[in-house]
């Protein structure tokens, strides 16, 4: 059964043919599927219908399940048999992660409910904005600014979806000269969730899953080096668990490792890889 994942809605498709003669509804059940003809179609998101939304391991997991009961008159559309007594759909989303799509199917046995598995995968959406002042409420729209050395620098992570029971850890933020994630030329203000920079200033942010963050602006050396790009590296957990990534906070690597924290790092590293949030360019007004 194909089920699209986004981040602001979670969309299930059923061909009728697999669900004649059936209510479908979810664990919230005043929502209930629409049939266009072919299919019997139902939208939700991740705060609405009874919808679950775990953290597991790497993934954010939203959860919840399509029920299908016989009708109890005939549908409109011509609906007068059942050909089972109960359907289940466990219906799963996991982000972030590309967007793929894997599907199952359980036969139905005597007496026993259909059960159809359908799991996704999709992308959990934040920005990296440039504020223009500490009050973080407005951001640059279009044209980024040209800053002197002497201002303030204001950014932050903003979330596009807006889910309780999740938290977010900025693991680091670095500035490069160009658009390029793998310069070799980057300077940290925030690495392993730790302040690298001392000039670094956090403020308290009135959504839990943003973060803000000031700066003094600068450049890096050099005469053609005139632009500066923030790449930011963000990690979310369940706002609840206290052994999570997120509650550890800044967590300064040791030289040597365990064999099981290499292990762990390397995860972490490759998990995120596709998920650098990048903002710029801002470009400095320096006389030389």
């Amino acid at each position: 059964v194909p089920v699209l994942c986004k981040s602001n809605s979670i969309e299930v498709s059923i061909p009728k043919d697999l669900v004649g003669g059936l209510d479908l509804s979810l664990i919230n059940t005043s929502c209930k599927g629409v049939s266009n003809g072919t299919h019997v179609n139902i939208h939700f998101s991740l705060k609405s219908c009874g919808t679950v939304v775990d953290v597991i391991n790497d993934k954010i997991i939203a959860t919840n399940l399509v029920t299908g009961l016989p009708k109890q008159t005939p549908g409109s559309n011509g609906d007068i048999i059942v050909r089972t007594s109960k359907l289940l759909i466990p219906v799963t989303c996991e982000f972030p992660r590309r967007y793929t799509i894997s599907e199952g199917y359980v036969p139905n046995l005597k007496n026993s409910p259909l059960e159809i598995m359908s799991r996704n995968q999709g992308i959990f959406p934040f920005t990296l904005e440039i504020f223009k002042d500490k009050d973080f409420d407005e951001p640059y729209r279009g044209a980024l600014p040209t800053l002197k050395l002497q201002d303030s620098l204001y950014f932050g992570i903003e979330p596009l979806v807006h889910v309780s029971g999740l938290e977010t850890l900025v693991e680091s933020c670095f500035a490069t000269p160009t658009s390029k994630i793998d310069e070799i030329l980057k300077y940290y203000l925030i690495q392993d969730g730790c302040v690298s920079d001392d000039s670094v200033k956090q403020y308290t942010s009135k959504d839990h899953l943003a973060k803000h963050f000031q700066v003094p602006v600068f450049k890096f050396v050099g005469k053609d080096n005139k632009e500066v790009f923030l790449h930011c590296r963000i990690l979310v957990c369940g706002a609840l668990d206290e052994t999570s990534r997120c509650a550890q906070g800044c967590r300064r690597r040791v030289r040597r490792s365990t064999e099981q924290e290499e292990q762990e790092q390397e995860k972490e590293s490759v998990h995120m890889a596709n998920h650098i949030l990048t903002g710029g360019p801002i470009r400095i007004d320096f006389d030389d």
